[in-house]
């Protein structure tokens, strides 16, 4: 990421993400664009949203390394392109979600700013 100037990166592919985090999701999850991880450059492991209602007790159990990196849907939404959603709604859900991840990377500057 450094070689190509890349302070942090959105990670949608299934694979991709399990290799980062260590999470296991089902497979069917391969077939639903729009989940993520946010992975940033030097800051040890990526930032995880799980569904509080689904898996994160789970997560919590299973990857105890990403301990402060786990966030609900609310603090980081997880936009789905799925049938039944309207234009508007995903429109206003990836809208709440670029604030989401604008405002962790802003918090993660100033935490940055102070520890140097």
């Amino acid at each position: 990421m450094a070689k190509v100037g890349l302070g942090a990166a959105l990670i949608y592919n299934h694979d991709r993400k399990r290799y980062l985090t260590g999470v296991w999701n089902h497979p069917y999850e391969r077939a639903i664009p729009g989940t993520f991880v946010l992975f940033v450059r030097d800051n040890g492991f990526p930032y995880v949203s799980v569904e509080t209602h689904l898996d994160a007790d789970r997560v919590k159990e299973d990857c105890p390394w990403l301990e402060g990196r786990l966030l609900n849907e609310h603090e980081l939404l997880q936009p789905r392109l799925t049938r039944y959603r309207t234009d508007s709604l995903l429109r206003k859900q990836y809208t709440t979600c670029a604030g989401q991840v604008k405002d962790l990377l802003k918090n993660m500057e100033s935490l940055e700013c102070r520890v140097r």
